[in-house]
């Protein structure tokens, strides 16, 4: 399997950001009819894109294997998100100390972001799960079968790694 090049993964984080907020809108419009009207809906929503992808730059969210996502991705996801939400909800106060109207209700923001994490972790989750499995058949076929000889705890925790390895290269042998 070949790397997949990081422009095609922002642009997937982008349109898994665009999703979130499109579906936080809709959730929004169904919920309540009062939106402050400083900004457009159209403006407000390019204006969190806009954010978010400057954090998703700073934080380099799409950088790595996506198939070997980890928890160091996780919490970058997370910071990034947290981060854009931090600055949104800044110029919301801002917007409110100097036009006396906010821009953003405060609940949406919150469930945006709740959205776009939640898209962007599962994103990368789904990849992992699916790489997994394509190697893990095409792999089946391949496995040497290995016999580890002895009951102590060096061969017990020899017998644990094989078995954890991903993608498996040895089947530890069972039949006792």
């Amino acid at each position: 399997f070949g790397y997949t090049p990081r422009w095609i993964i922002f642009s997937i984080d982008v349109f898994l950001l665009i999703v979130a907020n499109l579906l936080t809108y809709s959730l929004l419009k169904s919920l309540t009819a009062n939106f402050y009207d400083v900004l457009s809906p159209l403006e407000r929503y390019s204006l969190v894109t806009i954010i978010n992808i400057f954090c998703f730059y700073v934080f380099k969210t799409y950088s790595g294997i996506i198939r070997h996502s980890s928890i160091a991705d996780a919490i970058k996801l997370f910071l990034s998100t947290f981060t854009s939400l931090i600055i949104i909800v800044t110029i919301n106060i801002i917007s409110l100390l100097t036009v006396g109207q906010k821009i953003f209700l405060f609940p949406g923001l919150i469930l945006n972001a709740i959205l776009i994490f939640t898209f962007l972790f599962l994103f990368r989750i789904l990849i992992k799960f699916v790489f997994e499995k394509i190697a893990e058949s095409i792999q089946s076929k391949d496995t040497i079968q290995t016999v580890i000889m002895g009951t102590d705890a060096n061969a017990i925790a020899i017998a644990n790694s094989l078995q954890a390895e991903k993608p498996a290269r040895f089947k530890p042998y069972r039949d006792w």
